[in-house]
């Protein structure tokens, strides 16, 4: 949700093609979260076990919630004086909505989407799990984190030119097709210290990639689709 609203913001600002690959930066910032995160959870778990590990974690999310409450005080602040335009305030038609909500492209979109937001939450909440399970330490599964948000930062920004250079269709389709290749490599290696981290470098540069293409599929569908209920509503 909160990456929706970014490239909200952005988009009318950079253009569409610099949004592109600016929605690349943006995703990946996300996994600076994650690779800071994963070895901080680990020491607050080794220290105190779960209830100081759930302590730190909420102390976070307490002063994300006050960081959300300046930045809304600052930008209506901004605002003050400012002159907004027409066409930052244009209504969504219901008749747009329906539309794209019939397209089979949406569809195929929203559905792809769904099984990419799976598949990541079952690799991100199992995966630490099976590394302990295969008799790794808790250090090291943690640290397997850190690499994985490291390339799932450079994932994202390559997907993000790419998508610049080529049909986003392509660098989307190609991405997905990756997935399963990682995993069945991932299964069928020796599970060594360099099986783990061949596959979370893998996963991390596909993972969060498909968010930039998808974006701006749809983008362009949802600028097709209103342009398309304008006409008809005209007629």
């Amino acid at each position: 949700m909160a990456f929706a609203l970014v490239m909200s913001a952005v988009t009318p600002i950079l253009g569409e093609k610099r949004a592109i690959a600016v929605s690349g930066i943006i995703n990946g910032a996300g996994g600076i979260g994650g690779s800071i995160l994963a070895p901080v959870s680990q020491g607050l778990l080794d220290l105190g076990g779960l209830q100081t590990l759930m302590v730190g974690l909420s102390t976070l999310a307490a002063l994300i919630a006050g960081l959300c409450i300046w930045l809304r005080s600052a930008e209506k602040r901004a605002e003050t004086g400012r002159v907004q335009t027409k066409a930052a305030f244009e209504p969504i038609t219901g008749r747009a909505i329906l539309s794209i909500l019939k397209s089979r492209d949406f569809l195929h979109l929203a559905l792809a989407f769904f099984t990419c937001g799976f598949f990541m939450a079952i690799i991100e909440t199992q995966l630490y799990a099976q590394i302990l399970g295969l008799g790794f330490s808790g250090q090291t599964a943690a640290f397997a984190f850190t690499v994985y948000g490291i390339f799932g930062m450079i994932g994202p920004i390559l997907a993000g030119f790419l998508c610049v250079k080529l049909r986003c269709k392509w660098v989307l389709g190609t991405l997905y097709a990756l997935r399963p290749v990682a995993v069945i490599l991932f299964l069928l290696m020796p599970k060594t210290l360099f099986s783990i981290y061949f596959f979370v470098v893998f996963l991390g540069l596909i993972g969060n990639a498909t968010v930039p293409p998808t974006t701006n599929l749809l983008s362009k569908l949802w600028n097709c689709q209103e342009k398309c209920s304008r006409k008809t509503h005209k007629v």
